[in-house]
């Protein structure tokens, strides 16, 4: 697996890596504005990178590269203007949720596995409604058991549930494609709805669905 570029933060001045798309929740939101895949960047299958800030508590999209689609040149191509080309979109107050810095890689640690280092530095930032609300800092050891308590929490949501139905509905609808396309096929052919796969998914990325601290 080719390790991914990471998008930036600035945060308390200094520049971070995060593995939190912050915009996944605007091009979820806004499906025509995201990078159309005509070339693949191994390095960057979301299709763009970008930076962001927290100012006076606030979070700012500061720049952002979208993967060229030329085959030639370049791989990235700044689209910030084209995107946010209005100064008050820049406050990004349509996203709530959990930013992760994560510091001091420690590639001993035995759950680390190649280019994918365990960090013993971990900073959470709570997000909501582009507003930075509060920071938790935990070990990598601390933030497994806290991400196991939230799990729980989530779990009774109705954000969880949402998650649930809309999976279901997307095995159900390849099933009807792959029927379709194939008369030949068996039920034994078509995939099932897994509780334990969904949840181990769901508690393995975590902090990418969930919007706030539970």
């Amino acid at each position: 697996m080719t390790v991914q570029i990471k998008d930036v933060i600035t945060y308390d001045k200094e520049n971070h890596s995060t593995k939190s798309d912050v915009l996944a929740q605007f091009f979820q939101k806004y499906p025509k504005k995201k990078p159309k895949k005509k070339f693949h960047f191994s390095a960057l299958w979301r299709g763009y990178t970008c930076r962001t800030e927290i100012e006076d508590n606030k979070l700012y999209i500061r720049s952002l590269s979208f993967v060229s689609s030329k085959p030639h040149g370049s791989a990235l191509y700044d689209s910030f203007k084209k995107t946010f080309p209005n100064r008050q979109d820049h406050f990004l107050n349509w996203f709530s949720g959990i930013i992760i810095i994560s510091t001091e890689p420690n590639p001993d640690h035995p759950n680390s596995y190649r280019g994918f280092p365990i960090y013993e530095v971990n900073q959470l930032l709570e997000v909501i409604d582009g507003i930075h609300t509060q920071t938790r800092t935990f070990s990598y050891d601390e933030l497994e058991t806290f991400r196991k308590k939230q799990f729980q929490s989530f779990k009774t949501t109705d954000d969880y549930l949402q998650l649930k139905n809309e999976e279901i509905a997307r095995i159900k609808k390849e099933n009807e494609i792959r029927k379709n396309s194939d008369e030949k096929l068996t039920q034994f052919s078509l995939r099932t709805f897994s509780e334990s796969d969904f949840e181990n998914t769901i508690e393995l990325r975590l902090f990418d669905y969930v919007k706030k601290f539970y």
